[in-house]
């Protein structure tokens, strides 16, 4: 498994071969300092303007190409946030401007405002099939949500940007006089003291939340309001969308639970957290303290107990639902531990973090980073138990589709760029994209990259 991804390397395309290459020289870190101060400078790179049409892909843009260059006058927003698509057409960014804030579409200026909000993990956030682009903003001390253009309605407070997962639907938390509420298709739900956990269904036919009033919690499902307790966390849906489980606490005896479908699932225990069900819906898992020690409970039983560890992490199942992967401490070292035995290898310094299963479930990736005052951060990536390269920084791992390439982004000396394979790709200012992109049939890869005031989509085939 090792040669096959850390050993193969990213040829460029026979298109590129086959015409001028155009070198551009520039100095990075003065674009760096202007933009976003604390990105370091950059040696010269070399990029190419040939597109590269990639065939069977329906209705997905995949070309190498200039998607934008940075507003006159602008600066990205401290942190940058720059959104491709998930279609791959689209690129948006928020950038600041004489004081004022605004999101830039396809190269086209949005209004200015006081401020544009961050309210996800994407910012700005596209829906899932990238027709539709939405972000929060303020204006005179008041707070809305701007879906593709339009404001909504003014409020004191804009939270939880939600889309769901057909794209057809988009919700959000509002704050008024204190309470707050659901808007979901701009309509207002009923007002509580907390509104949060907002979470779409995967067919997108049912839509749910955490709600507090009086001080207790319940879940509002579709609407209805469900049984009250102390706490709720973790609110979660089945693949196949029949399900809905959370964890929750009574205050009566001070213990944790899951609930499933409304109903208290057996085992009472200290805490528990990151409700998981597999891709097939059929099991159910999360981790459980008793007595200061933490375990894996999976469809009710209970696995081996480790010492009490902070950052045990929530369990992931495999694509076919066979196995279980999580992370936990033992002797000292952290260590992933698979289908319940633990895998060889352990690090007792920094943090084991983004278990990734490839499509196929063979394989099994995960990222180890750290930081000290002498060397600064550092990171690598543990594929199959072998370890890669390390880097200043490395960003979470991608299988391709056909489970063949493995790809990640990486840092060193200040230039970032893509380890395809276990081979270093192209430098460039900022790669803005977290994770590389893979073509559906596996044959390319695509991320999106900064060179000089442009924002590229770049694109390579894959071999």
């Amino acid at each position: 498994m090792r040669n096959s991804f850390f050993n193969k390397g990213i040829s460029t395309s026979g298109l590129i071969i086959a015409i001028l290459l155009l070198v551009i020289v520039f100095i990075g870190g003065y674009f760096a300092s202007q933009h976003f101060g604390k990105m370091p400078a950059k040696t010269p790179i070399k990029r190419s303007t040939v597109k590269q049409s990639v065939t069977g892909e329906q209705n997905f843009n995949l070309t190498t190409e200039k998607l934008a260059t940075i507003c006159q006058g602008c600066r990205l927003t401290y942190e940058p946030h720059v959104s491709i698509s998930p279609d791959g057409k689209h690129l948006a960014y928020s950038a600041t401007r004489n004081g004022k804030y605004l999101v830039v579409l396809d190269g086209k200026e949005g209004k200015e405002y006081d401020m544009v909000w961050i309210l996800g993990s994407d910012f700005p956030t596209f829906s899932p099939d990238g027709k539709h682009l939405a972000y929060a903003a303020t204006r005179n001390g008041k707070q809305f949500v701007v879906l593709d253009g339009k404001e909504g309605k003014e409020y004191a407070r804009i939270d939880s940007l939600t889309f769901s997962p057909d794209s057809k639907h988009l919700a959000y938390a509002a704050t008024r006089n204190g309470k707050q509420f659901v808007v979901l298709d701009g309509k207002e739900g009923e007002e509580y003291n907390k509104v949060n956990s907002f979470t779409f269904s995967p067919d997108s036919k049912h839509f749910a939340y955490v709600a507090e009033k009086n001080g207790v919690g319940f879940v509002v499902l579709d609407g209805k309001e469900g049984k009250e307790y102390t706490r709720i966390d973790s609110l979660t849906f089945s693949p196949d969308s029949k399900h809905l489980a959370y964890t929750a606490e009574r205050t009566s005896y001070g213990k944790n639970f899951v609930v499933l479908d409304g109903k208290e699932y057996d085992g009472v225990y200290d805490d528990v957290y990151g409700v998981t069900f597999s891709p097939d819906s059929k099991h159910l898992a999360y981790v459980a303290t008793r007595n200061g020690k933490r375990f894996i409970v999976l469809d009710g039983k209970e696995g081996e107990e480790y010492d009490y560890y902070p950052n045990f992490s929530s369990p992931i199942f495999s694509p076919d639902s066979r196995h279980l992967a999580y992370r936990t401490e033992r002797n000292g070292k952290q260590v992933v531990v698979l289908d319940g035995q633990v895998q060889k290898g352990g690090y007792s310094s920094g943090m084991l973090h983004s278990l990734t299963f490839s499509p196929d479930s063979k394989h099994l990736a995960y990222v180890v980073t750290s930081f000290s005052r002498e060397e600064g951060e550092k990171g690598f990536v543990v594929l199959d138990g072998e370890k890669g390269k390390i880097y200043n920084w490395v960003g979470d791992p991608v299988f391709s589709p056909d489970s063949k390439h493995f790809a990640y982004v990486a840092v060193r000396n200040g230039e970032y760029f893509i380890v395809l394979d276990g081979k270093e790709g192209q430098r460039y200012t900022w790669i803005f994209t977290e994770k590389p992109r893979f073509s559906k049939d596996s044959h390319y890869i695509y991320y999106g990259a900064m060179i000089g005031n442009d924002l590229w989509r770049i694109v390579n085939k894959v071999e």
